[in-house]
């Protein structure tokens, strides 16, 4: 599989990483909640930005929050000026962040045995970082900081 394109990886704390981040629009952000509905533990979505929507940005991420929570993925993770639209339609279990490392922060907390975590976002929205982060060779330690263990 090529990077960045649904590729399943160990993640943390014996999760399952998926790595979708090569790009985003409403239609393969669309897709990956699909895929990500059909796993049988609990689904974390990991949102970024997605670019180049023009005026129609705000509603378009507000869609695709409230498709996943129609879709019925446990928690959304966002982080951008542009996905806190989907965290707020999302409703209950959406978190949205200013900050990559506080986005990072936060999911390596809570990430648990057996999570499928799926993060997706426009190129420009550097979310492989998050896939790095979340990777199984990555522990926190006492500080919250990811290290290569």
């Amino acid at each position: 599989p090529v990077p960045g394109r649904l590729r399943a990886q160990p993640g943390m704390n014996e999760s399952l990483l998926v790595d979708d981040s090569y790009n985003a629009n409403p239609a393969s952000v669309q897709a990956a909640i699909d895929w990500l509905a059909t796993q049988t533990s609990r689904q974390v979505l990991i949102l970024g930005d997605m670019a180049e929507l023009g005026e129609q940005s705000e509603r378009l991420h507000a869609t695709v929050g409230k498709a996943a929570r129609d879709a019925g993925i446990d928690c959304l993770f966002s982080v951008g000026p542009l996905s806190v639209a989907a965290a707020s339609h999302f409703g209950p279990g959406a978190s949205h962040y200013e900050s990559m490392d506080q986005l990072i922060n936060a999911v390596q907390s809570i990430i648990q045995p057996g999570d499928t975590v799926l993060v997706k976002g426009s190129r420009s929205a550097g979310m492989e970082r998050v896939v790095s982060a979340l990777q199984s060779d990555h522990e926190l330690t006492e500080g919250g900081k990811a290290h290569v263990g």
